[in-house]
């Protein structure tokens, strides 16, 4: 999110909204509003996760903070590679960790001022032997993070027992320095404390997965897919039955509604739900319901196709026989004819969109859109 809305007077910058000298839109300020108006659909509520990472505050003061940030970046690379909820805590805010907490995720322990090489103190020397007695740990060589020997490496996790809780103590490091065996440790850690990732086929799939409920008893999901490749990958959320494409470095959002049915989905390419496919696209779009209602049955559509110029939705029985409306979010409900498949949008990234319904619910479907785009400002 580090796009400013206006390019330098005095030069051009790559990441404005808004052409140099002028008033002229780029194409991404459509992108950001047509993202808007979907997750406009969705008015999320807090949820306390089960998944926690306790940032090692007291070690990153000090030298060498660059790596010890890093570090804590990879360690939520790792979390979001489970498809797990999570959130953060510091060391100095321990005592308010939420009921909700079933996992503790405790990147480089070195320097706790009272809590986890746990062994050393805040002073980052080791004074804390006992620390490792009372979390059933063996004696080891104490050294700092950065001198580590090159066989601890290999050590295998340590899973011991404290009170009613498990503890999975890594002998090294984990987080400075990537390692196959990484995913295994954190998906170890996960199935301990009996957390369940969000569902995602096929489970290999390398695409990484967040959630959070509305307040209407919905969820939103986002899939963001980290592989290369020019080819499609189809991604299905089985509990809605529904699948969708990523292209390389793609991203989707997918809104629910509290009885389970598909309010808004986004795709790369074709979208499928219950093995039919409703649309497809060559490139980054999107469906929304107006209605509230399944895409399967809604009676009055919302087409984002982003930067696409045709946008297939022919998989809509319902709606064949509807009338269109294709304009600006806020556009006028004059400009409406009988729909026509595809949906055929203004090259360029104009910022239009579509809005598909019967002649008797347009002007409902039309009123809605205005409604969400007032939402953004």
């Amino acid at each position: 999110c580090n796009w400013d809305w206006k390019d330098f007077d005095e030069m051009v910058f790559p990441w404005g909204l808004m052409h140099h000298c002028s008033n002229i839109t780029k194409p991404w300020l459509h992108t950001w509003e047509q993202g808007s108006l979907l997750l406009s659909l969705a008015e999320p509520a807090y949820e306390s996760p089960d998944v926690f990472i306790l940032a090692p505050d007291s070690h990153r003061i000090g030298p060498r903070f660059n790596e010890l940030t890093g570090a804590l970046h990879r360690s939520i690379a790792l979390l979001l590679d489970r498809r797990v909820n999570f959130g953060m805590i510091n060391e100095e805010d321990l005592n308010h960790l939420p009921p909700s907490a079933k996992a503790l995720v405790w990147p480089l322990p070195y320097c706790p001022a009272d809590s986890g090489d746990l062994s050393f103190d805040r002073t980052r020397r080791p004074t804390r032997l006992e620390r490792r007695h009372r979390l059933g740990l063996p004696e080891a060589t104490l050294t700092s993070p950065f001198d580590t020997p090159p066989n601890a490496w290999h050590q295998p996790p340590i899973e011991t027992s404290v009170g009613a809780g498990k503890v999975l103590f890594v002998p090294y490091p984990l987080e400075l320095r990537p390692q196959p065996t990484d995913a295994g440790v954190y998906q170890r850690l996960i199935a301990l404390a009996g957390v369940s990732p969000i569902t995602v086929e096929p489970a290999e799939a390398p695409v990484r997965a967040l959630s959070l409920p509305t307040r209407e008893g919905g969820r939103l999901y986002m899939l963001a897919r980290r592989s290369e490749g020019a080819n499609l990958l189809p991604v299905t959320l089985p509990n809605a039955a529904l699948t969708v494409n990523l292209a390389e470095g793609g991203f989707a959002f997918v809104l629910l509604g509290p009885q389970g049915e598909i309010r808004a989905a986004e795709s790369q390419g074709p979208l499928v739900i219950g093995g039919k496919r409703l649309a497809s696209a060559e490139g980054h779009y999107a469906l929304c319901a107006l209605d509230g209602r399944d895409l399967r049955r809604t009676q009055q559509l919302l087409v984002l196709p982003h930067q696409c110029t045709t946008v297939d939705i022919g998989g809509l029985p319902q709606l064949r026989d509807a009338h269109c409306f294709i304009g600006p979010s806020a556009g006028s409900p004059r400009q409406v004819g009988a729909l026509v498949e595809p949906l055929v949008f203004p090259p360029g990234a104009s910022g239009q969109v579509a809005v598909v319904a019967p002649a008797d619910q347009l002007d409902a479907a039309l009123a809605r859109l205005r409604a969400l785009s007032e939402l953004r400002f």
